[in-house]
């Protein structure tokens, strides 16, 4: 009973209809508390809605049952830095490479984390890692692009902005670099990335 509400749920959550898919996440948990897919799924969706501590809850349930799902952890390390919490976010970090060391969408991660800081050389330095690792990956094209503006080269970041949209990879939370090609409209914020699941 639990494996069809769960696909139910997960097509919710595909669809963006996120109050549907977290009863039926729930769902699942009252008949089996310890689903690591449906606390993951918890957790990315409460990330999805801006509640990250939240998520962290959900997300470290998760771990707890299954140790080593690289996604996992690479959602939680998502939520600490949401949250501001670095240090934590940047073990998570650790744990997603050493089960995964080819992991560009965590490389992505730590860069977001050092430019919050205002670490902008390491910053960089893991856009590009994320980028020699996958190429076509239009985020960190995008965030690349936000730490060379924050640095004052601004023709490295409209090159990346505008490798950004011919990659054409974005959601909506990625519209702002689009928004910063335009005359005299500045540029706000770095998006992160949040693994699915399965």
């Amino acid at each position: 009973m639990h494996t069809e509400t769960f696909a139910q749920a997960l097509t919710y959550h595909r669809r963006g209809q996120l109050d549907r898919a977290a009863q039926l996440y729930g769902d699942v948990l009252a008949s089996q508390p310890d689903h690591p897919d449906a606390l993951h799924l918890l957790g990315v969706l409460a990330l999805q809605r801006g509640q990250p501590h939240v998520a962290i809850d959900f997300l470290q349930r998760a771990i707890v049952r299954l140790p080593n799902v690289t996604a996992f952890h690479a959602n939680l390390a998502e939520a600490y830095r949401a949250g501001g919490q670095y240090d934590s976010a940047i073990h998570s970090c650790m744990q997603a490479l050493r089960l995964r060391p080819a992991y560009a969408e965590v490389r992505n991660t730590l860069g977001l984390i050092e430019s919050e800081r205002g670490r902008l050389v390491q910053a960089i330095e893991h856009f590009h890692e994320a980028l020699r690792l996958r190429p076509d990956f239009a985020l960190a094209h995008n965030n690349l692009g936000n730490a060379y503006r924050l640095r004052g080269d601004i023709s490295q970041a409209l090159a990346h902005y505008r490798r950004a949209v011919t990659l054409r990879e974005v959601g909506p939370q990625t519209q702002s670099w689009g928004d910063w090609l335009k005359p005299r409209t500045p540029m706000s914020g770095r998006c992160g990335s949040i693994r699915a699941w399965p």
